[in-house]
């Protein structure tokens, strides 16, 4: 796993009310599928892609979740990577001026969400760098109609958060001509490796059940803190979302079950880290890092599961 090449990125300067009629997304359509964004090309130095600023709307359906809950306490704790401030500042942000919507119309704080809904929220997006490492299409069956990729550290697979052009899929449009990638098998943003990348639906479906069912598996290696243990270690601990807003994961007793199959492979005493292979008979979010951290020896460069501030102080105890 690569170290993250990423800091949060900060809240927008203040927006201009009397700017937003005038701006590129005040006739933006209101439909279910995300707007697309400027086409200039992403930059490159040595290490890093960079993304030039533009506007994105997104837009979605009211989830289940979401019904009857309050536009402000909905939005700053589904969309997190935006403060509360953002969205409810007197004069300047999101919900007072229109960028936040449903179903077409501004939607003050006070706003109740139902059933139906479209929400659209619309930003200014400063997405964070990337490794400049390509994407590469290792593998390409156009006769069954998938390819297989290596995905780079710190590319997220979905455009989801703080990204959008700098995810595997929108890259994979742009730079690899794939109109419509189906993605069959998911990869953590900091984590590198190969995907399964349907190129119909009928071939990803397939992919996915033949993962689903066992018929393919998925394996890992990790590079962790410490001496592992030589012999075979088998987690078996449920985990649990102890913060959605921070994509926190915990093993906890009232959390789904969770497996994963640990042997190590090398230990380096210069750095005191080990090479493991990881087996997960389960897919649970961050399921490897979780289950590493849980028995003591966390992936080396993990900026949130071998973080001590994170899980010795109050901040996971409070929450689990």
């Amino acid at each position: 796993m690569s170290r993250e090449t990423t800091q949060a990125t900060k809240d927008l300067p203040p927006l201009d009310a009397s700017n937003y009629s005038g701006s590129t997304f005040a006739s933006q359509p209101t439909d279910d599928n995300n707007s697309q964004p400027p086409t200039d090309s992403t930059t490159r130095n040595l290490r890093l892609r960079h993304c030039p600023p533009y506007w994105h709307a997104n837009r979605v359906r009211a989830k289940g979740r979401w019904l009857d809950r309050e536009i402000l306490e909905m939005v700053s704790t589904e969309f997190r990577d935006r403060s509360v401030e953002y969205y409810a500042s007197p004069h300047k942000y999101a919900l007072r001026i229109g960028a936040t919507r449903v179903n077409g119309k501004p939607a003050p704080p006070g706003t109740i969400i139902r059933q139906g809904d479209l929400i659209e929220n619309m930003r200014h997006r400063h997405e964070p760098p990337i490794t400049s490492i390509p994407v590469k299409i290792v593998h390409r069956d156009e006769q069954n109609g998938f390819i297989v990729i290596d995905k780079p550290p710190s590319v997220p697979v979905h455009g989801v958060g703080r990204y959008y052009k700098h995810s595997l899929v929108e890259i994979l449009k742009r730079e690899h001509g794939i109109e419509k990638p189906y993605t069959v098998n998911r990869l953590d943003r900091l984590t590198s490796g190969c995907m399964f990348i349907g190129l119909n639906p009928v071939t990803a479906r397939v992919l996915t059940e033949e993962i689903s069912s066992g018929t393919m598996r998925k394996e890992y290696l990790a590079r962790c803190l410490g001496r592992f243990p030589e012999e075979e270690t088998t987690v078996d601990q449920p985990m649990l979302s102890v913060d959605r807003q921070m994509g926190l994961n915990a093993v906890h007793p009232q959390g789904k079950e969770a497996i994963t199959v640990f042997k190590r492979l090398f230990y380096d005493e210069k750095t005191n880290t080990s090479v493991v292979h990881c087996r997960p008979l389960t897919g649970r979010t961050h399921q490897i890092r979780v289950h590493l951290q849980h028995i003591g020896y966390p992936i080396a460069n993990d900026p949130i599961y071998a973080d001590e501030k994170v899980w010795v102080g109050n901040m996971l105890i409070d929450r689990v």
